[in-house]
Parts: C-alpha cells; structure tokens; sequence
C-alpha cells in the first residue's frame, strides 16, 4: 500500500501600505432577450486598492492590489462555510487577491477610501503555488500593524505613487 502525504495549508500574511484606489463599474441593457444574457441586463462593480508592500519577503513582488467584489447578499445570508473569500495570483511583481465582501460593507468602502481613513492592507493567503493561490482573508486598518524592525522592507526600492491595474 502507498502512502500518501497529507496535504497542509500553507497561511502566508502580507502588510501593504494603501496607495492608492480606484472603482470600476459598468452597466448593461440588453433588449433583445435571445441575445447573450438572459436576464436582459448585466452589472459589473469593483474596487481595486494598491499599495507597497511592508514586510520583507521570498516572494516575487514589492506591490499588492485587493480586488473587493460586491456579492449582492446581505451580511446575514453570507455563507460561513466557504473555503475561501477569492483568488490569490502574482503577475508582474505585484501579488493581487480578490474576495467577495458583504454588501453592506462593500457600499461604505468608497466613501472611506475617499476620505483616506484606511493606511495599511493586509492580505491572508492560503496555499500559494506557481504564483496562484487562494484569499483567505483580506482587510483595510485604519492604522500601521507594528512590525519587527527585522521584518520591514525597504519602500525607498518601491515607486512612491502606485497604480492600480482596474
């Protein structure tokens, strides 16, 4: 009989600064209801965050870019059983991770992010391999998580205004 490895997560947790946002949103009416969609109409929203990223690390990337996705469902229906909130990816030095976030929170997100109220994004990523993975848990702090002196990483080698890639 073979054995078998028993497969672990691997939780990796990044700190970012936050940079910069930008929302992209996009609606559609479709009247000809034979064509493409069957509801006759499709909308599209999301929020992009960047920002540089403040912990050393092995990885190849200086930058990251949450992708906040609105579900459409209320805070109480959202499922508690998902193994994950989104998808983790790096391309082009810069590690980006996209998660459905409660409706409810979703809508206040702009208005905070205007205001400049958020300083730091952090990132929980589970299982990244090949530059892909899966968002585990993804936030914007209001303040600076304390970091070791050992663990920060240089932000002069990261340009100082990033952009988001939306």
């Amino acid at each position: 009989m073979a054995k078998t490895k028993k497969k672990t997560n691997v939780l990796e947790y990044y700190y970012f600064t936050v940079d910069n946002w930008s929302r992209e949103y996009g609606f559609e009416i479709n009247r000809h209801p034979w064509e493409f969609n069957p509801d006759h109409h499709s909308e599209r929203d999301k929020i992009c965050v960047a920002g540089r990223l403040r912990t050393n690390t092995k990885r190849k990337f200086t930058t990251g870019e949450i992708r906040l996705l609105p579900p459409y469902v209320p805070r109480d229906k959202h499922s508690d059983e998902a193994d994950r909130i989104g998808n983790a990816w790096i391309k082009d030095g810069r590690l980006y991770c996209s998660a459905f976030i409660p409706s409810d929170a979703y809508w206040s997100t702009p208005a905070c992010l205007a205001a400049g109220i958020f300083l730091e994004m952090t990132m929980r990523v589970k299982n990244l391999r090949y530059n892909r993975g899966e968002s585990d848990e993804v936030g914007l702090k209001s303040e600076l998580s304390p970091i070791e002196d050992d663990e920060k990483m240089s932000l002069a080698e990261v340009p100082a205004r990033i952009e988001t890639a939306c």
